[in-house]
């Protein structure tokens, strides 16, 4: 591969020659280069390298000074009448006015005229001072009943009632409550099944698998743990497997609990 070539100044160039791991300016030019061949081609102008990446912006400067407040500017158009305001509350009646001077009754009387029409009634005139007190006038009738009075206090308890007939009798209770365990068998890597039985008469209530008494306990696991019933017989069945792989599980126990119904 060719050295690359450098279009710098003489001086530039042989520095930057030496910090690139020895490249030579002089090996820009064979021997028979003319002198002014070789300084034309030194001087020549470096092509210009890729712009760097923008500085960080600098401080914001001062705040100007504000302008010159604008001109008023022309007054809008006038909005729409608002609604009309309620109405206000009446007024007091005014004073009555001073009466009149008679008028003059010389002239001579005129012919009839033609009768007018009803004129619109005056208003109410002031009222009139209080008259004389009269004398007393006649017993007036019986007034009607008053309303109710409060009530009265509570009266005394009454007598005893008679005694209410029995209840129905309750559905049957259980009695004589017990657990019932049967030991079982489970081979390595294998599943069985375990059941307990109650005696004849007897209910099951619950039952489930007891693994504490064998050694290989932490081995069992319990798939199922269900009631079964065959004939009169009522018991509690589990299905469990061993997932050990050295000994069975030979104390295996499952256990049901067991009542009377009465």
């Amino acid at each position: 591969m060719n050295a690359p070539k450098w279009y710098l100044p003489l001086s530039t160039a042989a520095v930057t020659a030496l910090l690139l791991g020895g490249v030579s300016v002089a090996s820009e030019r064979s021997p028979d280069t003319p002198a002014k061949a070789a300084s034309a081609h030194v001087s020549k102008k470096p092509k210009r390298g890729p712009r760097g990446l923008p500085g960080a912006p600098g401080p914001r400067g001062p705040q100007g000074v504000a302008g010159v407040p604008g001109a008023k500017g022309e007054p809008g158009v006038a909005g729409a009448p608002g609604p009309k305001g309620e109405k206000g509350e009446k007024g007091e009646k005014g004073e009555k006015g001073e009466k009149g001077e008679k008028g003059d009754t010389t002239a001579v009387a005129g012919l009839p005229g033609k009768d007018g029409k009803d004129g619109v009634n005056g208003k109410d005139g002031i009222n009139g001072k209080d008259g004389q007190k009269g004398e007393p006038g006649t017993p007036g009738k019986d007034g009607f009943n008053g309303s109710r009075g409060a009530n009265g206090t509570n009266g005394m308890d009454g007598a005893p009632g008679i005694n209410g007939t029995n209840g129905k009798d309750g559905a049957p209770g259980l009695s004589g409550v017990r657990v019932v365990r049967t030991q079982f068998t489970i081979l390595v890597k294998n599943w069985a099944d375990g059941t307990a039985w109650c005696a004849p008469g007897e209910v099951a209530l619950g039952g489930g698998l007891d693994s504490t008494p064998d050694t290989s306990w932490m081995y069992l696991r319990t798939y199922a743990s269900f009631p079964v019933q065959s004939g009169n017989l009522n018991g509690w069945r589990v299905r469990a497997d061993n997932t050990g792989d050295t000994h069975p599980a030979t104390l295996t126990v499952v256990s049901v609990v067991c009542a009377k119904a009465t």
